[in-house]
């Protein structure tokens, strides 16, 4: 195995039963992503990005196909090694920005470190930091309604960085933002990308992904296109 393919993906289908229709998300999708990487997903909507994205994620399952991730089986793994490959080896966030609404910005990026059941002293050390790299650090105390949309992505990136994962993945992590504050995101994930996390973005923005993606692959109906 070579270890510089931090993703490894051959021959992945994803098959959706609608009542008596298949729906073929992913159709024999092979695919090495390097470590260090900044890979663009584009494709229309409905190209099957967001279930690849899924998949690595390990919140979904593979129809037929193999998924390594750092030398580690995703099929192989019970649901206990998913959660744990979910908390520490992947990052992730998406297009809305999934933040508990009645917390902090604080308390919602040091809650994984709560589920990992870190000590409270580093937990808040290690909460400040990532504040401070996402530019965050003035709203640490808002909630998630007295924060622009930037402002909320920032938090969410900052919570899916907390446990330093090895991969981070953003679904359309642009799409309810204008495009100055796009550009402000995309800042981000290149210095976060640029730090040696392997980032993989799913986005319909070409211009963004030839902008930042040191790579970028095409889906259409569930197939890659280069």
């Amino acid at each position: 195995m070579n270890h510089e393919n931090v993703i490894l993906i051959s021959g992945l289908t994803r098959v959706y039963k609608m009542g008596e229709a298949e729906v073929r998300a992913l159709d024999g999708i092979d695919l090495t992503v390097a470590r260090g990487e900044f890979l663009g997903l584009v494709g229309a909507s409905g190209s099957g990005k967001s279930t690849l994205l899924n998949l690595i994620a390990g919140l979904d399952s593979p129809t037929s196909g193999k998924i390594m991730i750092d030398g580690q089986d995703l099929a192989a793994m019970n649901a206990k090694q998913l959660a744990i490959h979910r908390r520490y080896t992947i990052g992730m966030v998406f297009q809305s920005f999934n933040l508990i609404s009645s917390m902090t910005a604080f308390d919602n990026v040091q809650l994984p470190l709560v589920f990992a059941a870190v000590p409270q002293a580093e937990r808040q050390a290690r909460t400040s930091t990532s504040l401070i790299h996402t530019g965050l650090q003035e709203r640490s105390r808002h909630r998630p309604s007295q924060m622009s949309g930037g402002e909320q992505q920032r938090t969410a990136i900052a919570r899916a960085l907390i446990n330093q994962p090895k991969i981070f993945l953003a679904d359309e992590p642009t799409g309810n933002l204008d495009s100055k504050t796009s550009i402000e995101i995309m800042e981000l994930l290149r210095a976060i990308n640029e730090q040696g996390t392997t980032t993989v973005l799913v986005t319909h923005n070409l211009s963004l992904a030839e902008k930042y993606c040191t790579r970028i692959i095409q889906l259409s109906y569930g197939k890659l296109v280069e």
